[in-house]
């Protein structure tokens, strides 16, 4: 997946056999991208998670400082997606429907999870007992455990999932519009251009988005071409093309919303 330069985005994305996966750490993950906006650089950010981050241990707050910046501030740049919509928008769901994608992309045991066993499940769909355990032991029989306690703390996080009376459901994705339209402009057009819907669809993108099925992915680029934001939504001899009038920094710029 290699979309240019705007985040750089294929050098933080794990081997797909990499079977390894972290804690969430959603919490810190919100707070490090916002430290990171009063840092001029990833080396400031670094040494002001050591110290902020809410672990008492200082290896904890170390390791979790790593695990961090190497997910949302791959190459040692500041100037990240995230960062950028929290500056604009200063909304802490806003900065979420971003990062959650995001993190997603870069952890592909999550990325698996959600968009080929969560997603397809109905809306209120209550989740095997061993949901999460099935996973863990099918990903990595080694690491089950830890595996499926970081999936299903990833899920809740997310808000893909959540617990009821000891019981565990799929809950409804709402697509946050504006954040769906700023991550379709980072990952495939930065800058101008015509963009293949094949080429969004064959990609797990949209799913981890929250878009259920295609033709709500089709819907949302018609209802972009309608206000404007995007310059065309055309589907001829069996091409569906969208052709993109802005730069994500422009959108940026005009704080634009859907």
């Amino acid at each position: 997946m290699n979309r240019g330069s705007e985040g750089n985005i294929v050098s933080a994305v794990k081997p797909a056999k990499q079977k390894h996966l972290q804690s969430i750490c959603w919490s810190e993950s919100l707070l490090a991208v916002k430290v990171s906006t009063e840092c001029s650089s990833v080396k400031e950010l670094r040494h002001r998670l050591w110290s902020e981050l809410p672990q008492n241990s200082p290896n904890s707050r170390r390791r979790l400082t790593s695990v961090i910046l190497g997910r949302f501030f791959p190459d040692k740049k500041i100037k990240q997606l995230p960062r950028r919509v929290y500056m604009v928008y200063q909304e802490d769901a806003f900065l979420a429907s971003v990062m959650g994608p995001l993190l997603l992309l870069v952890e592909p045991v999550l990325g698996v999870l959600f968009a080929e066993r969560l997603l397809p499940l109905p809306p209120g769909a209550e989740l095997a007992k061993d949901f999460f355990a099935c996973y863990g032991r099918e990903v990595s029989p080694t690491n089950a455990k830890n595996v499926a306690m970081h999936c299903a703390s990833a899920a809740q996080s997310l808000g893909w999932s959540t617990r009821s009376r000891g019981m565990t459901y799929r809950t409804q994705q709402v697509v946050h519009p504006t954040g769906a339209l700023l991550l379709f402009h980072y990952i495939y057009a930065p800058t101008p251009r015509s963009v293949e819907l094949d080429q969004v669809l064959i990609e797990p993108v949209w799913k981890y988005l929250g878009f259920s099925q295609p033709d709500h992915v089709r819907a949302f680029f018609k209802n972009l071409e309608r206000k404007g934001l995007i310059a065309r939504y055309a589907h001829v001899d069996r091409l569906e093309q969208i052709t993109t009038c802005y730069a994500l920094s422009e959108l940026l710029e005009r704080k634009v919303r859907v």
